[in-house]
């Protein structure tokens, strides 16, 4: 088995014209007045979050997981690798804000080397967790009810089930 995953076209443009729309509404201001020092200051906090969002949306845009049967590899910037058998920690979180109430998931997998955060809006997110989850569980790994709670909502199965 090998499969590649990236994130849609789709989702990547939403969150680039999130990025830019922050980024010109901090700095409009700028056009018709010169603020005050403490309004700068907040402007500056808050055009450096929408810049990380841009950094992390153009990091996940180039960025290619390719699962096999020997473990998982992130080809981006930089190359990152865990063999299953070297699995050493997964974490399943679910997260939500106030205004919706769809939320979002983030597995976490990491290995004696390389730790990788991947987002829920990952084509093919579903089926990654089905493999690192049967991999987890063949390396006896303990896991948080968090976990086995998002892997439950996701019906796939408690991996202190698996024989």
């Amino acid at each position: 088995m090998k499969a590649v995953y990236g994130y849609p076209r789709k989702e990547i443009g939403k969150d680039y014209l999130r990025g830019l729309l922050g980024l010109a509404v901090c700095g409009a201001p700028f056009l018709w007045v010169r603020p005050a020092t403490f309004v700068i200051v907040i402007l500056a906090v808050m055009a450096g979050v929408f810049a990380v969002l841009l950094l992390q949306t153009a990091y996940r845009h180039v960025s290619r997981i390719i699962v096999d049967d020997d473990g998982i590899t992130v080809v981006s910037l930089i190359r990152r690798h865990i063999a299953w058998n070297e699995l050493r920690e997964m974490h399943l979180s679910y997260f939500t804000s106030w205004k919706s109430v769809k939320g979002f998931m983030e597995l976490k997998l990491k290995g004696p080397r390389a730790t990788m955060r991947i987002g829920s809006t990952l084509q093919g997110f579903r089926e990654l967790v089905q493999v690192a989850n049967a991999a987890a569980a063949r390396n006896r790994l303990q896991f948080s009810a968090a976990t086995i709670d998002n892997l439950r909502q996701m019906d796939l199965p408690d991996p202190r089930n698996y024989g």
